[in-house]
C-alpha cells in the first residue's frame, strides 16, 4: 500500500461518517485486517501481516489491562502507521 493509499484508509477509519455508519459497526478495521490478509483457509498472506494483527491484539489486552479505552480503530493506526508513518492517534 503506498503512501496516498494508506493515507485514505486513516482518513476514512477516522471519519465521523465511518465511526457512526451503522454498517461500518458490523466488522471493525482490526477484523477487516484479519480477513483482508488471511486466505480462504484461514491462513495469513505474510509474516508481516499476522504480526501486526498479534500486535494489534496484544495493544487491545494491554490497554484493557491498564485501563485504558483505545478504539479499534485507534490500535489499527498505532500499529499500522509504525510502519506506514502518515497517521497520528
Amino acid at each position: 500500500m503506498n503512501k496516498e493509499e494508506w493515507t485514505r484508509v486513516c482518513d476514512l477509519f477516522a471519519s465521523e461518517e465511518f465511526q457512526e455508519n451503522p454498517e461500518s459497526k458490523e466488522i471493525s478495521p482490526v477484523s477487516l485486517y484479519k480477513k483482508t490478509h488471511t486466505n480462504k483457509d484461514g491462513m495469513w498472506t505474510s509474516e508481516d501481516a499476522w504480526e501486526n494483527f498479534e500486535k494489534m491484539e496484544a495493544l487491545q489486552l494491554q490497554q484493557e489491562s491498564e485501563g485504558k479505552s483505545y478504539t479499534e480503530v485507534e490500535i489499527f493506526a498505532v500499529v499500522l502507521a509504525k510502519k506506514a508513518g502518515t497517521c497520528e492517534v
